[in-house]
């Protein structure tokens, strides 16, 4: 009777250790899924960003899709704030 309780014992103490590391292993896991969910939040939110900033760009630029009428365009815009600027003072 002693002996089988040995065994059972030592059959719960090894199923205890494969427990812990499994569970050490999925912690581990887990962390690391973690630190990659918050660097692909970090890169939507870049994408995000560019893609709005894209979107203002296009909005400037309008239909043109010449660089140098872009150019004096922004151009325009930048005459039309100093003179607001100016207006102001």
């Amino acid at each position: 009777m002693l002996d089988k309780l040995q065994q059972q014992i030592a059959s719960v103490l090894l199923m205890y250790r494969a427990l812990k590391e499994k569970n050490e292993t999925l912690q581990a896991t887990n962390n690391t899924l973690q630190k990659e969910l918050e660097q692909n939040k970090k890169t939507i939110d870049d994408l995000q960003r560019n893609y709005a900033e894209l979107h203002t760009a296009q909005a400037v630029i309008g239909s043109q899709s010449d660089a140098g009428e872009a150019k004096k365009r922004i151009e325009e815009l930048v005459r039309e704030v100093d003179e607001c600027i100016a207006l102001l003072r």
